[in-house]
């Protein structure tokens, strides 16, 4: 991109983007995601309320999660990949703000067209996703899918302005904005239980007309639009001004999809893997339709990965997106050494975190899917708490990942990131599909390929770290995989330790009254999150004496009572000093 070739020789750069503590950055950003993941348990409880463990919530999940799985495969992580970085690099010139706002323009009208052409595909997709779903249900999903897709256009305009702020350093409003999508979705969960009432005759497909069908998917895409263009208001009180510019040729966008063939291959690889999984789910939703035998399928799948995703979204994320900016700047000044410190001290901080939630969130499976589905059968919310178990092992290898390739995008080089995810991932399928066919019952179908997609995570993050290494040749993959190993074997021993508390006061709270059970559900969940973070705080002091510190003197600038463990300013800037990878 030139001065020359692009209009606007009167702009003046806007140069880097806002400095903010990595603490501060991360922190504001996981209230905000703590809110909208807490909302969203409640969204998902409505749900399970609404439209029962299988059935009809099979085909809403298909149907509410195409959105997601086509904006992630053609548009999010070309964002990820080109948006951030371009930008940055752009703010440095004069020319900045006509360069993004050409760069926007254009990956607004693509958006726009895609999201046409998925709603008319809408029968291929569900097809594609669930072509094994009972035939009365894949009607249905179909429908809903018509319902949800225009989701694609508004996922991609929420993505695009958030990275925008990222960019430019405010990351507050991007994971603040989900709030309003789950409050909406919420409401029309709570209109839609109370027109028709708890899962009644909703396993029925022929139940669902107009009326019933618009009432549940409706809400679930006016969400996301409000979570869209909410957004435009912090962005005038930041000062940004958006415009559309239509001229494209000249301006160096060229640049721009420098790396785009090989993040399309990937995300194309990946989301053969989430076919492969999603039409597993499907088989055993079609074997549990024609044998009346429960088995978890498609929704199983679709509640239990929004439950795992949590310390990822509240952590390992909000870490990721702050220090993003910051690995593609120091990428653009040519100073691979700021960019290993922060990888390695990102990958890290977030393992430290992430690996205590996932104890928690393991070891208190069942009260969990207890207080989501309170009105669900014990047999069907343990299944749901198995999957989540199964899933759990795999976060490692997803933070891994998350940082690696942040590290490539940054470089604009696409080429790791395919070779990170394609033979894990031939892996999976192979697997996943032996495990069906040859060796597990159809109640255990959706379990073995989860398990074949957790495996996948790991191998993935193990060969992430190690190509990060040959574009950065002061990166240590043995650091990486040594806080891998440490990090997961303390979460494996503190949750045993709070499943073991759990066996022993029982993980049901048998009552008649719903309400009686979710306090039940709360009560043992809430002792089990003691236990392990009690188990897992005391083991990081014994065996990680040095970053157990370190955490607590973070904490100590924050929290009055802890500030005696805060270090000194001198030995803080001997600890972040440029040349210590760990920072």
């Amino acid at each position: 991109m030139s001065e020359e070739t692009t209009p606007g020789a009167d702009e003046q750069p806007i140069g880097d983007p806002k400095k903010s503590s990595l603490l501060k950055s991360s922190a504001v950003m996981a209230v905000g995601t703590t809110l909208s993941r807490g909302l969203g348990f409640l969204r998902t409880a409505l749900l399970l309320a609404a439209l029962g463990a299988a059935g009809a919530n099979d085909a809403f999940n298909v149907a509410n999660t195409l959105p997601n799985a086509v904006f992630n495969l053609l548009a999010a992580g070309l964002l990820d990949a080109i948006l951030v970085p371009q930008i940055v690099r752009a703010f440095k010139t004069k020319s900045g703000s006509t360069y993004v706002n050409r760069l926007l323009t254009l990956a607004g009208l693509i958006l726009f067209v895609l999201t046409i052409a998925m709603v008319a595909a809408a029968g291929l997709l569900v097809n594609l996703t669930a072509g094994l779903m009972s035939p009365g249900w894949k009607s249905l999903a179909i429908v809903f899918a018509i319902w949800c897709l225009p989701q694609i256009f508004f996922y991609g305009i929420y993505s695009l302005l958030g990275q925008f702020l990222n960019a430019r350093g405010i990351f507050g409003p991007y994971m603040w904005m989900p709030v309003a999508n789950n409050v909406i979705a919420i409401i029309g969960l709570i209109i839609f239980i109370a027109v028709y009432g708890t899962a009644s005759d909703v396993n029925d497909p022929s139940v669902w007309d107009f009326q019933r069908t618009a009432l549940m998917a409706g809400p679930a895409t006016l969400g996301v639009m409000a979570q869209a263009l909410l957004l435009i208001i912090p962005l005038r009180r930041a000062g940004v001004k958006l415009r559309l510019d239509f001229h494209f040729r000249g301006t160096g966008l060229g640049k721009a999809s420098k790396i785009a063939g090989w993040v399309f291959a990937t995300l194309i690889v990946g989301q053969v893997g989430y076919l492969s999984t999603s039409n597993i789910a499907a088989a055993a939703n079609a074997w549990s339709a024609e044998s009346g035998i429960f088995a978890a399928s498609t929704a199983a799948m679709g509640i239990t990965f929004t439950v795992y995703m949590l310390p990822q979204s509240i952590i390992s994320v909000s870490i990721a997106t702050a220090l993003f900016t910051r690995i593609a700047s120091a990428a653009a000044d040519g100073n691979q050494r700021e960019m290993v410190r922060n990888y390695q001290l990102g990958i890290r901080s977030s393992l430290l975190l992430t690996m205590w939630l996932a104890a928690i969130l393991g070891a208190a499976a069942i009260p969990i899917f207890q207080i989501l589905g309170p009105t669900n059968p014990m047999e069907h919310m343990a299944a749901y708490a198995d999957a989540l178990v199964i899933m759990l092992p795999g976060l490692a290898g997803a933070v891994v990942i998350l940082f690696s390739q942040r590290v490539f995008y940054s470089l604009e080089d696409g080429r790791p990131v395919f070779y990170t995810v394609l033979l894990p991932t031939i892996g999976q399928i192979i697997l996943g599909w032996t495990l069906k066919i040859f060796f597990l019952p159809p109640v255990l179908w959706l379990a073995g390929a989860l398990v074949a997609e957790t495996i996948s995570r790991i191998a993935q993050g193990l060969i992430a770290t190690s190509l990060v290494k040959k574009r950065l040749p002061g990166a240590k993959p043995s650091v990486v995989i040594g806080d891998m190993l440490r990090y997961g074997a303390l979460a494996v021993v503190s949750g045993l330790v709070g499943a073991g508390v759990l066996h022993f006061i029982g993980p049901f709270h048998i009552a008649d009254s719903v309400t009686m059970r979710v306090i039940g559900g709360i009560a043992r969940g809430a002792i089990v999150a003691v236990v392990v973070t009690i188990v897992y705080v005391t083991l990081l002091a014994l065996f990680d004496r040095a970053n157990f510190t370190r955490a607590l003197g973070m904490a100590g600038t924050r929290i009055p009572p802890l500030r005696r463990f805060a270090p000194q300013p001198g030995a803080e800037v001997q600890r972040n000093r440029p040349e210590d990878p760990q920072g």
